[in-house]
């Protein structure tokens, strides 16, 4: 898809301008008509001139085509027999249908200070899903552009999506009359309606705070272009890199470590997970070999965030190693967060 637009913009000569200027004056009425006043219906007003263009006139592009005007059928025939192919592929369109409308509900949610409840979330699509299930319909979930659209029109409440059903169940018997209707008027809409979420500003910002994660995100930006339409596999790529990224950035562990008249001190500080155990039981271990005249050791756990299970069996396993060698083995400023899981393991009363 990249390559293709490539090609396209270096082409003109192959260009269709009565596509080309539909689609400027579609996002000019769009975009105008939203300073003009919220409930000005510029959508609504590009549809009907693409419409008339394309009947009345010499207009040669793509259009929408036959729409079906029926309504669906209830079914209850599923063909089991291919569920098993479709487990991966469900996987990530529930992910990804869940992920695009999370974002902007948070989005919107934030800037009209309004409570969003992911478990609404949820159930909303779930229940959506299922019902498509029994008319054959697609996965249903939430669009950028939709809600967008949704938005520019001044929709603020559930009674947007209530009217919204209304109309289009009124408008199915009708909707033979967008046959006429050219594609580059719908990807026109599309695109003056998301114009205000692209944020690139704030993408390469992300430069300031962390390269790391400025580079990801860019990287998935660019894959969502290069493989095009299947921007799942981008997102996927995008998930892995920054779940690898923040495992390999949690496996890095800070030590202090002080010697007084009280014995040594050891202090691990960062989030203590299996991943990064090891880490501790091999600086400990070397702080012994260095320190050979220890008979004290004092464990502060103050610097950790998080401390989980197999962390915790490996801090019981450090003190019995260190008890059994002779030395007194005390531990300091267990997280709260973490006291149970201590608790459980020592089964015995920590001194915090």
């Amino acid at each position: 898809v990249l390559a293709g637009s490539v090609w396209t913009l270096t082409h003109p000569s192959f260009w269709e301008w009565g596509s080309l200027i539909l689609s400027l004056l579609t996002v000019t009425l769009v975009q105008m008509g939203r300073r003009l006043h919220p409930l000005f219906p510029g959508v609504l007003i590009a549809v009907g001139i693409g419409i008339a263009y394309s009947h009345w006139w010499s207009y040669s592009g793509p259009i929408l085509g036959e729409v079906p005007t029926g309504f669906p059928h209830l079914h209850w025939s599923f063909p089991w027999a291919s569920l098993p192919a479709l487990l991966i592929g469900s996987g990530v369109i529930a992910i990804l249908g869940f992920a695009e409308p999370a974002s902007i509900a948070r989005t919107y949610a934030t800037q009209d200070r309004i409570p969003w409840d992911a478990n609404q979330e949820f159930v909303g699509q779930g229940v959506a899903n299922l019902a498509a299930a029994f008319v054959g319909g697609f996965p249903v979930g939430g669009s950028f552009s939709r809600s967008a659209a949704n938005r520019l029109a001044g929709a603020k409440t559930r009674w947007s999506g209530a009217i919204t059903g209304g109309v289009v169940l009124f408008f199915l018997p009708f909707a033979a009359v967008l046959h006429d209707l050219p594609r580059a008027v719908l990807g026109a809409i599309v695109i003056a309606t998301v114009m205000n979420l692209v944020r690139p500003r704030q993408l390469l910002g992300l430069l300031k705070y962390s390269r790391p994660q400025a580079a990801i995100g860019l990287l998935t930006f660019l894959l969502t272009l290069a493989l095009a339409p299947r921007i799942e596999i981008a997102v996927i790529i995008g998930v892995a890199l920054a779940v690898a990224h923040h495992l390999r950035r949690e496996q890095k562990l800070v030590f202090d470590h002080w010697t007084d008249a009280g014995g040594l001190h050891f202090k691990p500080q960062g989030v203590l997970w299996f991943g990064s155990a090891y880490t501790v039981e091999a600086e400990f271990a070397e702080l012994l070999v260095k320190h050979p005249e220890v008979t004290d050791v004092k464990l502060h756990l103050g610097g950790l965030g998080r401390i989980d299970l197999s962390a915790a069996i490996m801090f019981k396993q450090l003190m019995e190693d260190a008890k059994t060698a002779g030395m007194k083995v005390e531990l300091f400023d267990v997280p709260p967060m973490a006291k149970s899981w201590v608790d459980r393991v020592w089964q015995e009363d920590l001194e915090t």
